[in-house]
């Protein structure tokens, strides 16, 4: 990786760069790729922040944000991210970690995963994201205590 300092890349006017730079702190986090998908809902842009892990070849919602342009979320998002794993070690975070324990119809094997949210419905909408609510099994969610990391 460049040494690109986190100033240098929220000036950058390059989304590439950005995306780039995004994937490669979720890769050395968690080895999981990152997919970024792009929405206009009136004036603004959504995007969504997917993760892909090759163990158990599953995808789920990282985070979601709403932004004027395309380069203002991915600026938003790549800030967002930066400061994630200090945002949660926070004494009083606004967001709550679970541990998610699921089974796959598919392959009958169990997998762990965690989430971040400011509330259980959001955890639950990551978990489920752009699936059919029958392909996984919910078998144990665990909160966290905080200071979650």
């Amino acid at each position: 990786m460049q040494n690109t300092t986190y100033n240098d890349l929220l000036a950058t006017d390059s989304i590439y760069q950005l995306e780039h730079n995004i994937s490669q702190l979720i890769f050395t986090d968690n080895n999981c790729s990152t997919h970024f998908e792009y929405d206009k809902k009136n004036t603004c842009t959504i995007l969504n922040l997917v993760t892909y892990n090759p163990l158990h070849k599953k995808h789920f919602l990282l985070h979601s944000l709403e932004a004027q342009t395309r380069l203002m979320a991915v600026k938003a998002m790549y800030q967002h991210i930066f400061t994630l794993k200090q945002t949660l070690k926070a004494k009083g975070s606004n967001y709550l970690l679970y541990s998610i324990e699921w089974f796959d119809k598919k392959t009958n094997k169990k997998s762990k995963s965690s989430f971040y949210g400011a509330c259980i419905q959001q955890i639950l909408a990551k978990f489920y994201y752009k699936r059919d609510v029958n392909e996984l099994t919910l078998l144990n969610m665990t909160l966290l205590p905080q200071p979650c990391i």
